[in-house]
């Protein structure tokens, strides 16, 4: 019971809070969808940069 107690507060809460950013959201929404797909973007760039320095990082403790 204390778990979905919880979990009925949390969803009014999330629910006040976007009507509170509601009027925000639509004025910028345009913007902040660019944005948040330039910074998934950037993310996955450095995922894939890290990712392919770990693979050879592990090829060259393979060789030695």
């Amino acid at each position: 019971m204390f778990v979905v107690n919880v979990n009925e507060n949390c969803k009014k809460y999330i629910k006040e809070i976007f009507e509170y950013i509601k009027p925000l959201y639509k004025e910028y929404s345009a913007k902040l969808s660019e944005t948040v797909r330039d910074f998934l973007k950037k993310l996955n760039e450095v995922f894939i940069t890290f990712m392919s320095s770990y693979q050879q990082d592990i090829n060259i403790i393979l060789v030695s």
